[in-house]
């Protein structure tokens, strides 16, 4: 059954590459945009979950 699936002489068609060259194209898009983004963004939004919460009025 195995055999069958990367098996050259098959026509994978269309449909299916469609969602394998979009998902490939997004991961790419998150690695450059990764190397790209601005550091002290990417610093800033890294210390959120150690920063103390402040409550809203009202509130304790």
């Amino acid at each position: 059954m195995f055999k069958y699936v990367l098996d050259p002489s098959r026509d994978f068609g269309v449909i299916p590459m469609i969602p394998l060259v979009g998902f490939f194209l997004i991961f790419i898009g998150v690695i450059v945009w990764a190397f790209l983004a601005n550091k002290g963004y990417i610093n800033h939004m890294s210390n959120l979950p150690f920063e103390k919460q402040i409550s809203k009025k009202g509130e304790n």
